[in-house]
């Protein structure tokens, strides 16, 4: 039988109790010009209801090269700037975040076993950067080299999409992390990074 849940579905009895999962997945930028960040991203959750959860995650972004045309994770565009044109690309390169957040589900539909939800997720956080002195042509700058790894807040937000067979499923997720870094040293700039997750989830 098919069943959609609504909003009103805050009291039902789909879920008796409160519910402890974990997730496990990978997630990377897709709006950067410049460079690329990906790495592993571990979740637990608390189920509050059948469609409110609060949460919390802890992301791993490794370095992969040293900057330049030879990094792995740099953009033809990038090298493009800096090999051909000399012009100096803005890398801030994503080590860690970590963030907690509410996530509604509201729009639901249930055949057999298996319960398909799709919602919004939001809450604050905290990411760890580091600057390329390489693109910005900085590796002697007393101030940028101070400045090269920040710890900033954020602001993240996303829709997501689930598929859950009792206890285990796959989730799909495209949020933004959002932050103010500085540049050199004396620039502010303001960063909104577009993530795709792919994980899998677990309840108990």
């Amino acid at each position: 039988m098919l069943t959609v849940a609504a909003l009103a579905l805050l009291s039902g009895t789909a879920a008796a109790r409160p519910q402890f999962g974990l997730s496990l997945g990978f997630e990377s930028t897709l709006n950067d010009p410049f460079v690329v960040r990906t790495g592993p991203r571990l979740g637990a959750s608390l189920a509050l209801s059948p469609i409110i959860e609060a949460g919390g995650s802890f992301a791993y972004y490794p370095v992969l090269g040293t900057g330049g045309c030879a990094d792995p994770q740099w953009t033809t565009l990038a090298c493009h700037l800096l090999e051909k044109v000399s012009v100096s690309p803005d890398i801030s390169k994503m080590i860690v975040a970590a963030d907690i957040e509410l996530r509604i589900l509201p729009f639901q539909a249930q055949l057999g076993d298996w319960r398909t939800s799709v919602g919004l997720a939001a809450g604050p956080g905290l990411v760890t950067t580091e600057d390329d002195l390489v693109a910005q042509q900085a590796e002697d700058d007393p101030d940028a080299i101070a400045a090269q790894n920040e710890l900033h807040p954020t602001v993240v937000g996303g829709i997501l999409g689930e598929v859950r067979h009792r206890h285990f499923g796959p989730r799909i997720r495209l949020s933004s992390l959002a932050y103010i870094e500085t540049i050199g040293g004396d620039t502010l700039e303001m960063k909104n990074n577009l993530l795709g997750r792919t994980e899998v989830f677990w309840w108990f």
